[in-house]
């Protein structure tokens, strides 16, 4: 066994007291962020005024020497860039990214959380979660249909006991089904997923289930167990009709309960329309966090992004914050907001005329999001291919009998024949 050197120690002493220790990962007990060349470049970059040898950039006159294109292309100083970020994120775009969470989730004004580390993607907030808070076999519980990423990630990837259960019971959501499945659960850890406006069905808790899902985790956690949740924030903000809890349920978890460790994992990717930049960000709290507790989970995330891929793109990062800035960017996502609610209602509407056919693909609950979801009667991949090589339309089929639309990539105008087409190839190959 490898002895600990100070850092860990130090980290150690800091954490075991908490809450956080107990469920801490292997890893995540191990984990720290060594005092190695990127802190001493920090160091450097603070007080070595002389000259800095530090870091494994070129430079000349103190400036990074890069391509000339990048100037012409772009616009903004080229050190902004191309200059490695830090490891936690660019500070400025930290504290944009904090206020933004907190004027969308008024209710967290007054809350004890962390500041936002940046991620390489809201995937990578969950890998970095899953590092630090899963170890093999843990139970996770998270609700079906789902994004198929979750069971690559945790089961195969971090080894996790993935134990499903049906996101809806008489179309609401099925709290009663998450109470028995930790109340069945035999371990004192549990990792629960939550993701809300929820891939693939586009459903978001009404603000009663909210109240009651939030309440059934803290019943769990005065029993005796330790819950760690992992929050998929991924379609934040995307609320098409008043049904919808309008906060993240991390503003409600975050402060509950001393042994809910509440973990936030969103990005820009859909709250700022910047899908490809791969920025995310993951928050963390529980009640009666400290500053010493956040600060070396702090340490520790920044481990595990060092060891990992060392730092996230510096450009996205750059261009995010400026865009954060910028007097259109409310009015630029409020736009989009705009147009994905008239396309939910054209959706809606479009679902609702072919009611008499629901016996072969009927619509789950949706009120948020991207997506609806058709439950289907029969093999769903095999209408999946007949709608792509007969019709030439495209929809993603999941597990043996649900069919997700998404109509973000569709013009209003086409909403009413894609659906119809939906239908008819379903008759063609069912009745």
């Amino acid at each position: 066994m490898m002895q600990e050197n100070t850092e860990q120690i130090r980290l150690r002493e800091v954490l075991c007291s908490t809450p956080l220790w107990g469920v801490l990962s292997a890893y995540g007990q191990r984990c720290y962020f060594p005092n190695g060349i990127v802190e001493q470049s920090n160091q450097a970059a603070q007080e070595a005024g002389e000259a800095n040898a530090t870091a494994g950039v070129a430079l000349k006159q103190a400036r990074h020497m890069t391509l000339s294109y990048l100037q012409d292309a772009v616009g903004i100083d080229t050190d902004k860039l191309v200059a490695y970020a830090p490891t936690a994120g660019d500070p400025m775009l930290r504290q944009a990214w904090k206020r933004l969470l907190i004027k969308h989730n008024p209710s967290i004004q007054d809350k004890n959380f962390s500041l936002p580390v940046v991620t390489s993607g809201l995937t990578h907030a969950l890998s970095l979660a899953a590092d630090l808070f899963i170890d093999v076999d843990d139970t996770l519980i998270l609700y079906e249909p789902c994004w198929d990423n979750y069971r690559l990630m945790f089961e195969q990837r971090y080894r996790a006991a993935v134990r499903g259960l049906p996101l809806f019971r008489n179309d609401a959501l099925n709290i009663e089904g998450l109470a028995s499945e930790l109340a069945a659960c035999d371990r004192q850890k549990i990792v629960v997923l939550l993701n809300f406006p929820h891939n693939p069905t586009g459903y978001t808790p009404e603000l009663e289930e909210q109240h009651a899902l939030v309440q059934t985790l803290v019943t769990c956690a005065k029993q005796g167990r330790h819950i760690v949740v992992l929050i998929d924030d991924a379609y934040f903000g995307l609320f098409h009709n008043a049904s919808a809890a309008r906060e993240s349920i991390f503003a409600m978890l975050c402060d509950a309960h001393e042994h809910i460790i509440a973990l936030k994992c969103d990005a820009a990717t859909k709250e700022s329309l910047v899908w490809g930049f791969r920025i995310g960000f993951i928050t963390y709290g529980y009640r009666g966090i400290t500053q010493e507790a956040t600060a070396a989970m702090e340490q520790k995330l920044k481990g595990a992004v060092r060891s990992s891929i060392s730092s996230c793109s510096r450009i996205g990062q750059t261009l995010l914050l400026q865009a954060l800035g910028d007097e259109r960017y409310e009015d630029d996502v409020r736009l989009v907001h705009q147009e994905m609610a008239l396309r939910y209602e054209l959706m809606q509407s479009a679902l609702q005329s072919h009611i008499h056919q629901w016996d072969l693909l009927r619509p789950l609950p949706s009120n948020s999001g991207y997506f609806v979801t058709l439950q289907c009667t029969y093999d769903t991949e095999q209408l999946r291919l007949h709608l792509l090589k007969k019709h030439a339309i495209g929809t993603v089929s999941l597990y043996p009998c649900y069919l997700r639309i998404a109509y973000s990539g569709l013009d209003r105008q086409k909403i009413d024949a894609f659906v119809d087409t939906v239908y008819q190839g379903a008759c063609e190959l069912w009745r």
